[in-house]
């Protein structure tokens, strides 16, 4: 919770409509936990207390789980993010998110240096943490994603 609550962007942009705030609660698919029954009370007590924005719980009321999928369609919110030539690239809309926004929304012009090579593994029931992990997320109820360090490049 230390960690994410400073990344919740939220009241830091020009958040004025529906569906900026709905996009906001696509990049995570944090709108997802209130289309399961199972999941529900999880998402909400998060979102009401923890994060503080009961009126995002609301949003999710007012609109269905297919009106958020659309958005994400719309803008390709799931779209990745590349290096190319040592130049980040991506097929995420940010035109169009920058007009929703009312604020321009780009990617760095600096050339990167890959420095690290990570490899993403998918498992489901892990039994033991696997060694040398990068970064760990929780996907689904019985399902991790986690990175590791393959390569180091310089």
């Amino acid at each position: 919770m230390e960690n994410y609550l400073p990344k919740f962007l939220q009241k830091h942009l020009p958040v004025t409509t529906d569906e900026a705030q709905m996009i906001l609660m696509c990049i995570d698919s944090s709108y997802l936990p209130f289309y399961s029954d199972y999941f529900k009370p999880i998402g909400t007590k998060w979102m009401n207390e923890v994060l503080e924005y009961p009126e995002l719980t609301e949003l999710t009321k007012k609109y269905s789980k297919a009106d958020f999928e659309a958005l994400n369609k719309k803008y390709n919110l799931k779209g990745k993010i590349n290096i190319d030539g040592g130049y980040l690239s991506t097929n995420i809309n940010l035109t169009e998110l920058s007009r929703v926004f009312s604020m321009p929304i780009n990617l760095p012009p600096q050339k990167f240096e890959v420095l690290r090579e990570l490899k993403t593994y998918t498992k489901s029931n892990l039994s033991k943490k696997p060694s040398g992990i990068f970064s760990l997320a929780l996907t689904r109820k019985n399902e991790v994603k986690y990175s590791k360090l393959i390569k180091e490049v310089k």
